[in-house]
């Protein structure tokens, strides 16, 4: 349907219910209209109409009925219904903004963070300065707050107010996202990037892209921050904040208490599908005669790399090869980390700094590549990190030791710089003021 054909679908539904302004249209058409039209989309209206009285209360109005189902006969009528969500998603945002009430405005990518970061942020900060704007693009659990709200497309925010002081982009893995910024290239003198790893570690190079990284205000980069400067050479400030917490330390703590005893040695390989986990096996197939259980992730990922990691995982380690391909909750996560006793990356890049912080806090020793930015920011922190190029010239003995004194100390490093909520904060307070 054209862009004049949509505009007259809201003629029509303003006359047929004698809306006033925008707002009302909103409620009417998203809250009645746009749930019923989906499911007429879905299935047929006579058998919608016997199941939900609300129907009744929509479709009273003949003159409006007739319309309605002239525009539901249209074949491209599920495109056109999320069209007509997507404006007033961004009618209902761009309301928000003018109220002026919101200094920051996160555009939140929907991952498995995005909850608990909410959640971070809800409870230290005023909900009426912070708006959280998040696309459902994932099966991960969507965050919900008042200052939160669901988003289908960035096209049409208006982000120009002068109230809003900081525009924080909580990666850039949606391309939406960077073409909305490289548009409205005004923003980025207010914007600012928090690198989450593989925005930046496989980011495309073209002039969008790179333009568009290169010229935020502002980097929330951590331990990426001398690659983020090689890769783009920006001048942009940089800040040590860390913003995201998969999971909590006190369910990491209650996971630890609850471990049950295990027999030999459990070796967790990666975060993730990823090729580089078929390498660390071949590595580790060395130990294969030894009490050594090896286990991965293959939830998320590579996942093209699944089923080869899982024959050759089986084809090394027998029945002591373990891997995970479903989605875990936080309890069910924590659980599984702490039963292991030593972590493994593998990956020639930043990955998996949330899991890393927590096997360190837990008490495991952590094996990280050496040209990596977090085995060099870990160690500079003072934290006990080891080599994974050095697994292959270790003893079993060697491979498994791990001292008191390197565990307690790095894991209590990590509480501090990972798990302290009043440190973390605290850090992030002073970025939004600077």
């Amino acid at each position: 349907m054209k862009e004049m054909d949509i505009k007259i679908f809201f003629k029509i539904a303003k006359q047929s219910y004698k809306i006033v302004d925008a707002e009302d249209l909103y409620l009417a058409t998203r809250n009645v209209f746009y749930n019923l039209a989906r499911l007429v989309a879905e299935t047929s209206l006579l058998s919608i109409w016997r199941k939900f009285n609300v129907t009744k209360y929509f479709l009273r109005r003949a003159a409006f009925r007739s319309r309605l189902m002239r525009f539901l006969e249209l074949p491209s009528k599920s495109r056109i219904i999320d069209r007509i969500g997507a404006r007033l998603d961004v009618m209902r945002v761009n309301k928000a903004i003018a109220s002026g009430r919101y200094k920051y405005v996160h555009l939140l990518y929907h991952d498995k963070f995005s909850v608990p970061f909410v959640e971070f942020l809800n409870r230290n900060f005023p909900t009426d300065e912070h708006l959280v704007l998040c696309r459902r693009i994932s099966s991960y659990p969507f965050p919900h707050g008042e200052n939160v709200l669901e988003i289908r497309r960035f096209k049409g925010l208006d982000l120009k107010s002068e109230k809003i002081e900081k525009i924080i982009c909580h990666s850039l893995f949606d391309t939406k996202l960077v073409d909305f910024l490289y548009i409205n290239k005004a923003l980025l003198k207010k914007a600012y990037w928090a690198v989450w790893g593989g925005d930046l570690y496989n980011a495309p190079r073209d002039a969008k892209n790179d333009f568009v990284r290169q010229n935020f205000k502002g980097y929330i980069a951590g331990v990426d921050r001398e690659y983020v400067i090689a890769k783009y050479g920006m001048s942009g400030m940089f800040y040590d904040v860390y913003l995201y917490h998969p999971i909590p330390a006190e369910k990491l703590d209650a996971a630890r208490r609850n471990v049950v005893p295990h027999s030999g040695v459990r070796v967790q390989i990666n975060n993730s599908s990823d090729e580089s986990t078929l390498e660390i096996m071949e590595t580790l197939s060395r130990f294969a005669d030894r009490d050594l259980t090896v286990t991965t992730v293959l939830s998320y990922g590579q996942l093209q790399w699944k089923d080869e990691i899982i024959k050759r995982g089986t084809l090394l380690f027998g029945q002591r090869f373990e891997f995970i391909d479903r989605y875990m909750s936080q309890e069910e996560y924590a659980q599984y980390m702490a039963s292991n006793d030593i972590l493994v990356l593998n990956q020639p890049r930043q990955q998996a700094v949330g899991n890393t912080a927590a096997m360190l806090y837990m008490g495991k020793k952590v094996f990280i590549r050496e040209e990596v930015s977090t085995y060099k920011g870990f160690v500079a922190a003072g934290m006990s990190i080891h080599s994974t190029q050095t697994i292959g010239s270790l003893s079993f003995d060697e491979f498994i030791e791990y001292n008191e004194k390197s565990r307690t100390g790095t894991s209590a490093i990590a509480a501090s710089a990972f798990f302290d909520e009043e440190s973390c904060s605290k850090s992030f307070r002073e970025f939004l003021i600077h």
